[in-house]
């Protein structure tokens, strides 16, 4: 009896706790042994919220990738992701038609920077293209997206 009251409270708090936004397994997980229940209830929970497709980690990757890739780099989103306690394997599978080094993350990482440059227009060229690198590799660039942004935009017009 007082098992089901706890698993009936678990998948209660865990429907509050998804009314916000999507969550990972791990991020549920995590979330319910903070409010003291058992590893048996936070299984058994886990498994029922994704039967119900209310967790899904695949669903959360995706919808993570298409919202913050304006904003991050390749390396970002795969360090954000996995700190959020999606599988490695999960990020890995679809991640797989990104690249660090591609166009369109090239574009993504210029347009950032073409930005950000505008607060550094009174430094010095050497403080302002480290400034800028430091913003790109904080947004989780490649080092070869980097310097080669930097460069176009020190060299070129910031059109």
């Amino acid at each position: 009896m007082k098992a089901e009251q706890s698993e009936k409270e678990a998948l209660e708090k865990a429907f509050r706790y998804l009314a916000q936004r999507d969550r990972t397994r791990g991020e549920m997980a995590a979330y319910l042994a903070s409010r003291g229940y058992g590893e048996g209830v936070i299984a058994h929970t886990l498994q029922r919220l994704t039967s119900l497709g209310y967790i899904d980690d695949r669903r959360f990757v995706r919808q993570w990738i298409a919202w913050r890739r304006r904003k991050s780099g390749y390396h970002r989103l795969r360090q954000d992701l996995l700190a959020r306690g999606v599988e490695r394997q999960i990020v890995d599978e679809e991640m797989a038609d990104l690249s660090p080094e591609d166009e369109q993350e090239h574009a993504i990482a210029r347009e950032l920077a073409r930005q950000r440059m505008l607060r550094y227009c009174g430094d010095a060229p050497e403080a302002a293209a480290r400034k800028l690198a430091a913003y790109l590799a904080r947004r989780g660039f490649a080092f070869g997206i980097i310097s080669k942004v930097v460069r176009e935009l020190m060299d070129g017009p910031l059109a």
